[in-house]
């Protein structure tokens, strides 16, 4: 009995320290649009993907996944994704048992991260990333366009109006 209970403790102890059984592994395509670090005694780096949403043009809001990222390398790199808005597909696996002190994020741990996408926002020698450094899509360009025949079109009868007695 004494044996059996050995056992017992010495598998739930490594189940407990370091995690052993992946239940699952994936891939997902999105936008990382949350990375920080986690934990008063044992801190790790949690990111957040999106698929779909309003930056896709689809009006929906899209599914959230949460996940571990285990070294500061590759959190940084998420960083750099993420401030350049960058779509990106991450490999990740799930393990069933792992300690607390190794993830807020449910077992998801990041195994890597594979660019796929142009950045949204093009940034010209040393200036800052701002609403007039976005490079426009088609869609944007048309939208802008439509805005600007609308702004015309008011001008245009204030002008109009200006002329009356």
């Amino acid at each position: 009995m004494k044996k059996i209970l050995t056992i017992v403790s010495a598998v739930a102890l490594s189940v407990a320290v370091g995690g052993c059984y992946t239940s699952r592994t994936g891939e997902k395509i999105g936008r990382i649009t949350k990375l920080y670090r986690s934990g008063p005694i044992c801190p790790t780096w949690e990111a957040e993907i999106i698929r779909g949403g309003f930056t896709s043009g689809s009006g929906v809001n899209g599914a959230a996944f949460d996940f571990t990222i285990e070294d500061d390398a590759t959190a940084e790199r998420l960083r750099q994704v993420m401030e350049s808005q960058q779509e990106v597909k991450i490999h990740f696996h799930t393990e069933t048992f792992y300690s607390p002190c190794r993830s807020d994020s449910g077992g998801d741990f990041l195994d890597s991260i594979e660019s796929i996408g142009k950045p949204e926002a093009q940034v010209s020698q040393g200036a800052a990333a701002s609403p007039a450094a976005v490079a426009p899509t088609a869609d944007r360009l048309a939208v802008m366009q439509q805005i600007v025949r609308q702004n015309q079109e008011l001008l245009d009868m204030l002008k109009e109006e200006a002329k009356r007695p």
